[in-house]
């Protein structure tokens, strides 16, 4: 399981004294723990690889804001952790995989596309969203 690999990782960087990752992965294992506590259940890969997303997400609009307010040092720091991040996230599939899953998810959903094609976005994102980051699922559905 993935929250196993990520307490196993944990330990690794108590015992070799890297403390960037050590906080860093502490500070995830927190917010699963959270978001079990909040949903009152164990969390399963699928949850953990959404909440490790969402992390990524915010350090990588971080790193942004940080480089528009002149904070290299600080926007680098962000760039750090989400490369210590992404490597908990599956690789993604190639676009044109994705474009021919989105384009079956639509066959098997045309009744329902041809009433409101927006409809279509939720279940697309729901059935590809551990393959690929909802952004660039969005894009694509966009784009065709």
């Amino acid at each position: 399981m993935l929250k196993d690999k990520i307490q196993q990782d944990q330990i690794m960087a108590l015992k070799s004294a890297n403390t960037e990752t050590l906080s860093l992965l502490r500070f995830l294992l927190s917010e699963i723990k959270n978001w079990e506590i909040s949903t009152q259940r164990e969390s399963t890969d699928e949850e953990i690889v959404t909440i490790i997303r969402k992390q990524v997400k915010k350090l990588e609009e971080a790193a942004v804001m940080f480089d528009r307010g002149g904070r290299k040092d600080m926007a680098l720091d962000n760039r750090k952790q989400v490369k210590i991040l992404s490597d908990y996230l599956p690789s993604e599939i190639a676009d044109e995989e994705l474009i021919r899953k989105i384009k079956q998810i639509i066959v098997e959903n045309a009744e329902l596309y041809k009433k409101n094609p927006k409809a279509i976005i939720g279940i697309v994102v729901g059935r590809l969203k551990s393959e690929a980051s909802p952004s660039r699922i969005m894009t694509i559905l966009n784009s065709l």
